[in-house]
């Protein structure tokens, strides 16, 4: 407007872009420090001058969810719109004619690459974008930098297939080869150095680093002012793969995002046909060589098989065949071999890689048609009663009966390096290491409960908790199996009744919670055994301690820590005990059911043994020599007393309990006395004597 400035009429104001509002990355030296000045296209008398400069453009804010991948591609929600609207969609397909045949090698030596496409283009000329693309990248809020580069910006945003332009005459072999076993340090395009690790996808030409692939290229083959010929990448790369070496490195760019969300692996041909177009437009091209491709990828159909039932049931609407194909035809679906039954066949279109079943052609259905179908009540609620399963009533059983006595605890899975490979007497499998752990602390996934048990033990007794018992009961995954295991630790003394009635913990405690929990299981003494500790003597003290089997297999262990291990876990002088078993092993052990067996009307007999023996000698195996000739009178043999003095060489005295009983009649002397007689027949044939 006119006004007067300084004594001066005035018809205006001259403004650089900066006052005008675009944002500084995306204007010159001159229009940060001056005014703008317009090019020979503008006339005087102009007055629609932001148009022609490309800044009164409509601006769409669209806040994506996970779930829509597709529309992160200009031209996917120009799909969206057509669809909404009614409206035709042109065409993105060309092709190109004139192409020359150039040896050039491509190939993926990685499962994270499945696809890699390229195609050489000679004879460019790399030089600042025009007017018309560039201003379509600032309105996109990508800043423009030169032909080659916005060319290849363009295209992604449009299609949200990342591309990457290599100088041909930089690689140093005529390859491009994706791998993912490279350690060494890259230099990106940020002419940063990044240390690159075993797991990240890297594009090589000859063993040599070109590009960091999805997240940034290599300086090395970049682009730049004197670049003549170039090599244009479209690859599908892997989505996690990508936003694992993105987040290490700290390097989040518009490729790398789409790569993590997942994009379209059907149209990379297209992609570089349409690249190949603005190339030539805008770049110039002398030769254009073909496509050079390697694809593992599948490129089938994916079908849907659903009824119009179902997505009635889904939505709560009455939709027939002939609404919802119309709707799913209109959002590119393809309904297909129709039945009677109203079954059929949906073909989902390929850009759409978010779709995977009913429920979601069903949510295309309603979220064209809109809600106001959706019926105003509540749908049908189905009472299911809750029921565990056997495994799970098994395990919330022996949890009540531990927590009777023991502390139950919850410790983490995740462990460091050192801890991982602690008492693994159960599992000897390769633990799972997490590829991008938050600590060292939490790096592996355990096979073993107790090194985590032993650290609560450390805590509390290094806060004045010196008598307790603690239990934990937790999958333990490993590469090959995946059980259930039980583990309790015990420590100082057992209070009864507090401190008026203590009792110190020791191997017998443990073992009495083990027959406890095997009890409770159904399953009999002799299907399970202890044997003498023989896994080794830097963990568990080998004097005091037993491993468990169940027939030949080893199941677990109990006894004392060893000494050793006191230091190792802050224990100081306390004596610790330790049980742990595969809780799976015993909980799916086949068991016939417990029958009832009613007391004996009729007394019974005892009579004591004391019996000499070798050192060597286990009261368990005293005890299997009894019953085996002792007959079906006896019902139980307990040892009461075991016994040593320095005048017994090599042997020591075991007391016996041998309780007799017949359910039919009072036993007599005679028939008592013959079957002890038996008995010591039998022990005197394997060297026990009577003392």
């Amino acid at each position: 407007k006119v006004s007067t400035i300084r004594g001066y009429e005035s018809n205006g104001m001259c403004c650089s872009l900066l006052e005008l509002g675009v944002d500084p990355k995306y204007v010159s030296e001159t229009d940060l420090h001056g005014i703008h000045e317009l090019d020979s296209s503008f006339k005087i008398g102009d007055k629609d001058v932001l148009n022609k400069l490309g800044l009164d453009d409509t601006i769409l804010t669209l806040k994506l969810l996970a779930n829509r991948p597709d529309l992160m591609s200009i031209y996917n929600v120009a799909r969206e719109v057509a669809s909404l609207f009614n409206r035709k969609l042109k065409s993105l397909k060309v092709k190109t004619n004139e192409c020359v045949t150039e040896e050039f090698k491509v190939n993926s030596e990685t499962k994270l690459c499945s696809q890699f496409s390229s195609r050489i283009i000679k004879g460019i000329t790399v030089k600042e974008s025009p007017n018309e693309l560039k201003k379509k990248l600032i309105a996109m809020g990508v800043r423009p930098i030169s032909n080659i580069v916005d060319i290849g910006n363009y295209i992604m945003l449009l299609t949200g297939q990342p591309l990457h332009m290599y100088d041909y005459d930089k690689l140093p072999k005529k390859e491009l080869i994706a791998k993912d076993d490279n350690e060494s340090n890259f230099i990106a395009l940020d002419n940063k150095t990044y240390k690159l690790e075993k797991g990240d996808i890297v594009i090589t030409s000859n063993n040599e680093v070109m590009c960091l692939g999805g997240v940034m290229g290599g300086l090395s083959s970049s682009d730049d002012k004197s670049t003549k010929n170039i090599v244009i990448e479209s690859a599908t790369f892997n989505g996690a793969s990508v936003r694992r070496t993105s987040t290490r490195l700290n390097l989040i760019s518009e490729s790398s995002t789409r790569f993590a969300h997942g994009i379209n692996n059907n149209q990379y041909i297209d992609v570089i046909e349409l690249a190949t177009t603005l190339i030539k437009k805008y770049c110039g091209a002398s030769s254009i060589s073909n496509i050079v491709t390697y694809d593992s990828n599948k490129h089938d159909d994916y079908i849907i098989h659903t009824s119009v039932n179902k997505i009635n049931e889904i939505l709560g609407t009455t939709y027939d065949i002939k609404v919802i194909k119309e709707v799913l035809n209109k959002d590119y679906f393809k309904v297909i071999n129709i039945k009677k039954k109203n079954e059929f066949d949906v073909i989902v279109p390929n850009f759409r890689i978010d779709i995977e079943g009913e429920n979601d052609i069903a949510e295309e259905v309603i979220r064209i048609l809109g809600f106001k179908d959706v019926k105003n009540e509540l749908p049908e609620l189905k009472c299911v009663p809750g029921i565990l399963t056997e495994t799970q009533r098994k395990i919330r059983e022996i949890k009540n009966y531990l927590r009777n006595s023991l502390y139950e605890v919850n410790t983490y899975v995740l462990v460091n390096k050192n801890k991982v490979n602690k008492f693994t007497y159960l599992n000897h499998d390769e633990p799972y290491k997490l590829i991008n752990p938050m600590t060292d602390d939490h790096e592996y996934i355990r096979v073993s409960l107790t090194p985590s048990l032993l650290d609560i033990t450390s805590y509390n007794l290094s806060h004045q908790n010196k008598d307790f018992g603690i239990f934990e009961i937790s999958d333990i995954n490993s590469n090959n199996k995946k059980e259930v295991y039980l583990g309790i630790v015990l420590t100082g003394n057992e209070l009864r009744q507090n401190q008026l009635n203590k009792t110190s913990y020791s191997f017998y405690t443990l073992k009495g919670y083990l027959e406890g929990i095997v009890s409770m299981l159904g399953i009999e003494r002799n299907r399970y055994s202890l044997k003498e500790w023989d896994l080794g003597n830097e963990e568990m003290h080998p004097g005091r301690s037993a491993s468990i089997y169940l027939g030949k297999d080893l199941i677990g262990y109990l006894g004392e820590l060893h000494p050793n291990c006191y230091k190792t876990y802050e224990i100081k002088n306390n004596k610790v005990y330790v049980l742990e078993v595969k809780l799976s092993s015993l909980i799916n052990l086949p068991t016939g059911n417990i029958k009832f067996k009613p007391l004996s009307k009729f007394p019974s007999v005892t009579r004591d043994l004391a019996l000499v023996v070798n050192d060597s000698t286990k009261a368990s195996d005293v005890i299997s020599i009894i019953k085996r000739n002792g007959g079906p009178l006896i019902r139980d043999i307990e040892v009461f007393d075991v016994y040593k003095d320095e005048s017994m060489l090599g042997k020591k005295s075991i007391a016996i309990t041998i309780t007799l009983c017949n359910d039919n009649a009072t036993l007599k002397d005679n028939e008592t006395n013959e079957i002890i007689e038996k008995i010591k027949v039998a022990l005197l044939k394997e060297g026990i004597s009577l003392r």
